[in-house]
């Protein structure tokens, strides 16, 4: 049986004592760690949400900023092909302008030196056809 007597009044208050430096040398220590830990996860926690929601907003940045890039570069592309073409045209305008003027000035050349020759060919034909005449009847003319 239970007999409630000094002891247990001594044991009480002793008790009381170790629960009060017990809770002055272990436990508020303990829980301002425990609070110090919470807050810099809750920190960390905040930072990395932060840091998350920035590479989501500069992901978004870099994909217009490349299907911007690209557009520009296909257009670009287009302007240089359409102002190639163009230029190619021109070249081949001026080709052909170039040739027909070298083919009438070979042309031109060509006929004055038949003009040219002309004369001498006819003495030279003349003289030809005489001699073709006395091997053919052999004798001289």
């Amino acid at each position: 049986m239970i007999s409630i007597n000094a002891t247990l009044l001594v044991q009480v208050i002793l008790f009381l004592v170790t629960l009060f430096f017990l809770n002055r040398l272990m436990i508020r220590p303990i829980m301002r760690i425990v609070q110090k830990r919470t807050e810099v996860f809750q920190e960390t926690r905040d930072q990395i949400l932060a840091l998350e929601t920035e590479t989501e907003n500069l992901r978004r940045r870099f994909s217009q900023l490349r299907e911007d890039a690209r557009k520009g570069a296909f257009s670009e592309s287009d302007q240089l092909k359409r102002a190639g073409a163009t230029q190619a045209s021109e070249y081949m305008d001026q080709s052909r302008d170039e040739a027909a003027s070298i083919r009438t000035e070979g042309e031109a050349r060509a006929e004055a030196e038949k003009n040219k020759q002309r004369p001498l060919l006819k003495d030279q034909a003349a003289l030809l056809a005489g001699e073709i005449v006395e091997k053919l009847i052999e004798r001289r003319i």
